[in-house]
């Protein structure tokens, strides 16, 4: 989806989102506030109804979206402390400064696999050591009727009325294992922040430790090798 195409969209998503996603928006906003961020970005920001929650704990808040439709009216909704700038996030650089925590929340799923990477490695590198990335998208593990009644039935209707880029989009990200697929994928442990909406969306935190992300990557070429070595 281009970004101006999202103009039609912006309203929808006020309407009917918004009060959805209230609970997940807590939960995110307590983590960040359990942590003591003070400095987070929100990637993808869309209406800016979390930044619009943030902002009342004090913190220091920058919103990015590639949709200028989204950015106005997150201006609207939120006061002048809050920063937002029109940016592609498969295509923006680290700052000079760091932030504590960053937010990917329903920003993955929606894109072609090559986008959904790049933004990750992004949005990694716009975090501090030690600060943390924060993603919520949809969950591969939907067990019970409830959740198998919006998960099976509810949630592709939905994407389906986004186009047909974004739904085919959303099957591919379905289909490779959703958000828990993607950290398998990325070898990323997390912490779970929660599990909302009957357990179809995940909300989890990724600590941002480039040391640690190292000896992950020397310790898989070191199995690979010794893989190899083994075929006979």
């Amino acid at each position: 989806m281009n970004p101006d195409e999202y103009k039609s969209y912006a309203g929808f998503y006020d309407r009917l989102l918004t009060p959805l996603l209230r609970q997940l928006r807590v939960d995110i906003r307590t983590f960040i506030n359990y942590r003591g961020y003070r400095n987070v970005i929100d990637i993808c920001c869309g209406t800016g109804d979390q930044l619009q929650m943030l902002e009342r704990d004090g913190l220091h808040l920058v919103g990015i979206d590639s949709s200028s439709a989204m950015l106005e009216r997150a201006r609207n909704r939120c006061s002048d402390t809050v920063t937002f700038y029109r940016l592609d996030a498969a295509q923006m650089h680290p700052p000079a400064e760091p932030f504590d925590c960053a937010l990917l929340v329903f920003s993955l799923h929606e894109k072609h696999a090559t986008i959904r990477n790049q933004i990750f490695h992004n949005a990694r590198r716009m975090v501090k050591q030690g600060g943390a990335l924060i993603i919520a998208d949809y969950s591969g593990a939907v067990e019970g009727t409830a959740a198998s009644i919006i998960g099976r039935l509810l949630l592709p209707i939905i994407e389906r009325c986004a186009g047909t880029t974004h739904y085919h989009n959303y099957t591919d990200w379905m289909k490779n294992g959703a958000l828990e697929g993607f950290f398998d994928r990325h070898r990323q442990p997390v912490d779970i922040i929660s599990r909302p909406y009957t357990g179809t969306v995940l909300c989890a935190a990724v600590t941002v430790n480039d040391t640690s992300e190292a000896q992950n990557r020397q310790f898989a070429l070191l199995h690979q090798s010794l893989q190899a070595q083994t075929i006979p």
